[in-house]
C-alpha cells in the first residue's frame, strides 16, 4: 500500500523550495537586465538630452523679460535730498518708494 502521509515533500512553491513565488521581485534579475540594456537606455538618454539642447537654442521664447539699469545723477540724488529733509517727516522706505516712482516716470 502507498501511504501519502509517509511522503510529504514540501510544494514547489513553498517555504523549503528555491523558486521564486509570484509577489516576489529578484533583484540580482533587474540588475542583470539593466546591464544586458546599458546600451540602449544611453542611446535614450543621450537622444533625449540633444533633442532638449536643441529645443533649448532654437525655440522662440515666450515670455521676455528687460531690465535697465542707469547711474543716479545729480538731479536724482538732489531729489533724494530733498525727500529726506526733515520736513517731509518720511522714512527711509517712503523715500526709496518717491525715488523709484520717479525713476518709472522718466524710463
Amino acid at each position: 500500500m502507498h501511504d501519502d502521509k509517509n511522503n510529504l515533500q514540501p510544494p514547489a512553491n513553498g517555504p523549503g523550495s528555491r523558486l521564486p513565488h509570484a509577489n516576489e521581485i529578484d533583484l540580482i534579475d533587474i540588475l542583470r537586465f539593466l546591464i544586458k540594456q546599458r546600451f540602449f537606455i544611453l542611446a535614450v538618454t543621450l537622444f533625449t538630452t540633444f533633442a532638449a539642447t536643441l529645443y533649448c537654442f532654437f525655440a522662440s521664447p515666450q515670455y521676455v523679460a528687460k531690465a535697465v539699469i542707469r547711474e543716479l545723477t545729480p538731479f536724482d540724488l538732489a531729489t533724494l535730498n530733498s525727500y529726506v529733509a526733515t520736513e517731509n517727516n518720511l522714512n527711509p522706505k517712503q523715500v526709496f518708494s518717491q525715488i523709484a516712482d520717479n525713476l518709472k516716470s522718466q524710463s
